[in-house]
């Protein structure tokens, strides 16, 4: 479609390849340089699969937490909300809050952290690290008291998500947790263009809404450097 708006006509097989080549490094640059590691969101789990089937961003940030909408709790999806510590699981619709890590890079990966509940009250919460390529790789409870969470190594490929993921086990109230977890790099895979950072803790990374910086997609950069070339500065 560039070739035949900018110049006209259809790229050879060298110029296809060629692009096929600019488009994947270019992936490989924006997910190596993207800061935003996290997502914010709510979702569920497939018991079957033991994998994350639903994901929905948390869009709207206010007072250091991202929640549904303005409105606390929502009418949809109640309490469900994420902050710096921790959060809090929703209603019965919407109980799951998921804290997402996507990979920037193939290899290995081990996870340290611990989770809190902070009450003795109800009947706790349960929170499962879950990977997109091997599903639920550890989980724990907690009710009152404060459990180590660590998963001592899972494999991953550039674009997989590890999900951080918290239910309010059979009761809805009392569910409040504090979850910290830190992500290391274990093992680069050979071959594989190393990750800008060796960590990704969830407090430290921690942040609202990206500012209004995007920068030019693949594709777009594409484009810019087709409409940058010889044959079509200089026509004949």
């Amino acid at each position: 479609y560039l070739y035949e708006k900018i110049y006209q006509r259809e790229p050879d097989k060298t110029e296809r390849k060629l692009t096929e080549k600019f488009i994947e490094q270019q992936s490989v640059v924006a997910l190596r340089t993207n800061k935003v590691a996290w997502q914010y969101g709510y979702g569920g789990v497939n018991e079957k699969t033991k994998r994350v089937t639903e994901f929905h961003l948390l869009i709207h940030f206010t007072k250091g937490r991202w929640q549904h909408s303005e409105e606390f709790p929502d009418p949809t999806t109640g309490y469900t909300m994420l902050d710096i510590e921790g959060g809090h699981p929703g209603n019965r619709e919407h109980q799951t809050v998921i804290r997402r890590w996507i990979s920037p890079f193939d290899g290995t990966i081990s996870i340290e952290g611990s989770l809190q509940h902070l009450t003795d009250k109800g009947d706790g919460v349960r929170s499962r690290v879950i990977s997109s390529r091997s599903g639920i790789a550890r989980s724990w409870t907690a009710l009152g008291n404060t459990v180590k969470t660590d998963v001592e190594k899972i494999e991953v490929r550039r674009g997989d998500t590890i999900d951080f993921v918290t239910d309010p086990r059979g009761g809805l109230a009392h569910d409040t947790f504090k979850w910290e977890t830190t992500i290391k790099v274990v093992e680069v895979k050979y071959g594989s263009p190393p990750p800008m950072q060796t960590s990704w803790n969830t407090r430290r990374d921690y942040d609202g809404p990206a500012k209004d910086t995007r920068s030019l997609t693949a594709w777009e950069k594409y484009a810019q450097a087709l409409l940058l070339s010889n044959e079509f500065m200089f026509v004949d």
